[in-house]
């Protein structure tokens, strides 16, 4: 992050691919709390607890694209400028790491084994080869970069299809993040209530896809894209809990 803020400030975009190569490669703090989560929690919590850590997510997700677009503006306080969010997020991770120092206790003592940067893309196959596991793996693989896609490009298309500003993507950023939250909210809970995960699974792939298709085709109509983001940030989080 502090490099990401001091590529815009010096116009560096090499140093920029780099911060965000290192914040790519050292972010992997999700996985490591689910763990956590995993071997705290009874059995029969595990899913109620996955879901509470995923909204956690969602609820900084809600907030950081309007604290972004704020930072941003220098018309509110006059030092305020792109790389104002990057010194504020630095800031909070330092202040993370501090308290994960001095008050998270490890929740699994395992044997030391030797440090392997590719240990990670070695096990990826491991999916793939078992045969209960390999469906699962695909699906979930395909779910997974579909929505990335969509996240990552949104504020972009956003901006360029109909001029919105920082701010404005902020606000539909917090918009999908709330639709989130419900989602781990409730959706998690009517799911264990009343529907099988087999008819979960199929029903909100075909409800995403429709979603997508119908984003594509209309992608010049703001309501569009703004009506069939709900299916798609109500379903995605929970495939992800359940998955």
């Amino acid at each position: 992050l502090l490099l990401s803020g001091i590529a815009i400030q010096l116009h560096a975009f090499w140093l920029l691919l780099v911060g965000r190569a290192i914040a790519g490669f050292t972010a992997g703090s999700q996985q490591t709390a689910q763990a956590a989560i995993i071997d705290v929690s009874e059995k029969k919590n595990t899913t109620k607890n996955m879901a509470l850590i995923i909204l956690s997510i969602t609820v900084g997700m809600s907030i950081g694209p309007i604290l972004g677009g704020v930072l941003v503006d220098h018309k509110l306080v006059h030092f305020f400028n792109n790389t104002t969010p990057f010194w504020v997020a630095s800031l909070l991770s330092l202040i993370n790491i501090a308290w994960l120092v001095f008050n998270f206790k490890e929740t699994y003592q395992a044997e030391p084994k030797k440090l392997s940067l590719l240990r990670g893309i070695k096990s990826l196959p491991v999916g793939f080869k078992q045969k209960k596991l390999r469906a699962l793996s695909c699906y979930f693989l395909l779910t997974q970069l579909g929505w990335i896609m969509y996240y990552q490009v949104i504020s972009f298309f956003l901006s360029k299809q109909f001029s919105y500003n920082a701010l404005q993507s902020g606000f539909f950023m917090m918009y999908i993040a709330l639709l989130l939250c419900f989602a781990l909210s409730y959706v998690v809970k009517m799911v264990e209530k009343y529907i099988s995960l087999s008819t979960f699974f199929k029903l909100s792939t075909l409800f995403v896809v429709v979603s997508y298709l119908i984003m594509a085709l209309g992608y010049k109509n703001l309501a569009i894209v703004w009506l069939f983001s709900i299916p798609v940030a109500l379903t995605i989080p929970v495939l992800y809990t359940y998955c």
